[in-house]
């Protein structure tokens, strides 16, 4: 069944200004509406209420369920801004009326979704149900493994986690016959669209310099000078590509310096500049900045929600009309960790629990997410679909260079990394604050519980 075509949502309400509900003047109403429609508001007297009007109003057209709630919380809202012209109950009614009949395209659309997540027919948010509770049986079953179950961890917190290159058996078995990939199929569909690339012909001249520096035929400062010209004659992703570049020449060692690089290292000298040169856009209205941690942020110390009291190793901020917002988050570990999947799977789970924590405290659309295990990094984009349903998507893994001799490597995947950065641009740096009519949010799981759950029985 398409909820937001085949049902009717109905139910009553009460509403009251400025005196105590069942007063003199809290009139109830009834209302519903169904795909795009609204009906008729229905207004009753208090004082006529009784079991047959109950029974009786509206019943032939649909049955009650709970995303109306919505809309009278939406409706309250409206009227709480006229509170200064509505002195008595004929007055209330007409703003009642008036806020009801108010034209508002995709509003029913966007209630409807706050409940479920459906694509193509197939009930996303169903099928992620059974999941959760077959792994809520397996608890008691079987016990937890952490770099076993890091996707059924994340379901606990209503993430669900679509990976490029794993296939997790559970979850298909969720999902009737091939609807899974259906939904991969959409979602990376969804996602296609910002297929941004940069043209070959104007980096063949950037990849000549990376090769003159390499070979000291000019010398560090000598590239970096030409690659600035480039950007001033660039714009866009393209700029943002080259910057890239030329942070690596300025900052790389030229070979390899044959010692382990720890995560400290790691972060400062070689992430930090690949994801500054990419992402940063400091001269926007909206700031927009990566840096590395050194404090909790505001997601971090939520006691109600987050996995961990730990800061995250870096996150991206953004100012939004004065005050600075975390829209994604950064997690590494050195590459002599690569084997440990246990520090690097909670990692993840870390990662995801961030950006949901995010999107509900400041109410985005999107969280960014990248994962760095030495200099291979995978990118993540997390969106609120549903009240039940956050998905975390994949959108692709690299790994990155760490010295100047290995930047040509970076040329093969040059429109791979491009379609990130439009990612991000397009989708991710739209920060104004989602109205989607929601007041409470599903908590995420926290540290303790996840270690609860993991410990050896």
């Amino acid at each position: 069944m398409d909820f937001s075509r085949n049902c009717i949502f109905i139910d009553e309400a009460g509403f009251d200004i400025n005196r105590r509900a069942s007063r003199a003047w809290a009139p109830m109403v009834w209302g519903c509406f169904w795909g795009r429609d609204f009906g008729p508001l229905e207004m009753i007297d208090t004082s006529s209420i009784n079991q047959e009007t109950h029974i009786n109003i509206l019943a032939n057209r649909g049955f009650e369920y709970w995303p109306i709630e919505h809309v009278w919380n939406a409706l309250e809202r409206q009227i709480e801004r006229k509170r200064s012209s509505v002195k008595n109950l004929q007055q209330l009614k007409v703003a009642l009326q008036e806020e009801w009949e108010r034209p508002d395209d995709g509003f029913a659309d966007r209630l409807v979704h706050l409940l479920r997540y459906v694509v193509d027919g197939v009930d996303v948010s169903s099928c992620f149900h059974k999941y959760q509770v077959l792994f809520r049986d397996q608890i008691g079953s079987s016990g937890v493994v952490f770099e076993k179950h890091f996707h059924q961890i994340l379901s606990l917190s209503s993430i669900l986690l679509l990976q490029k290159n794993y296939n997790n058996d559970d979850l298909a078995s969720c999902f009737v016959g091939k609807s899974l990939e259906v939904v991969r199929s959409r979602v990376k569909e969804g996602l296609s669209t910002y297929n941004y690339g940069v043209p070959y012909g104007k980096m063949i001249p950037i990849l000549l310099i990376v090769e003159q520096v390499y070979d000291r035929s000019i010398s560090r400062e000598q590239g970096c000078f030409k690659m600035d010209q480039a950007i001033l004659e660039s714009s866009g992703i393209e700029k943002a590509i080259i910057k890239f570049f030329k942070k690596m020449i300025e900052t790389f060692p030229m070979d390899d310096l044959e010692e382990t690089i720890k995560e400290d290292d790691l972060k400062s000298r070689f992430i930090l500049p690949i994801i500054q040169s990419l992402f940063d856009d400091i001269d926007s209205s909206n700031t927009f900045y990566f840096k590395i941690s050194n404090e909790n942020n505001h997601e971090c110390q939520s006691k109600q929600f987050d996995i961990s009291r730990r800061r995250p190793d870096g996150y991206f901020r953004a100012n939004r009309n004065g005050s600075m917002v975390t829209i994604g988050f950064f997690e590494a570990k050195s590459a002599s960790q690569k084997n440990d999947a246990k520090k690097i799977q909670y990692d993840l789970v870390r990662l995801g629990v961030f950006g949901k924590n995010a999107i509900d405290i400041h109410r985005l659309g999107s969280s960014f997410l990248i994962q760095a295990v030495g200099t291979k990094m995978s990118f993540y984009i997390m969106q609120k679909k549903s009240n039940d349903v956050y998905i975390m998507v994949e959108l692709d893994t690299f790994t990155f260079p760490s010295t100047v001799n290995g930047i040509p490597a970076v040329f093969g995947y040059i429109n791979r990394i491009a379609k990130i950065v439009g990612i991000f641009n397009d989708i991710v740096k739209v920060i104004d604050p989602v109205q989607d009519g929601q007041g409470k949010v599903r908590q995420s799981l926290r540290s303790p519980i996840i270690r609860g759950l993991t410990l050896p029985k």
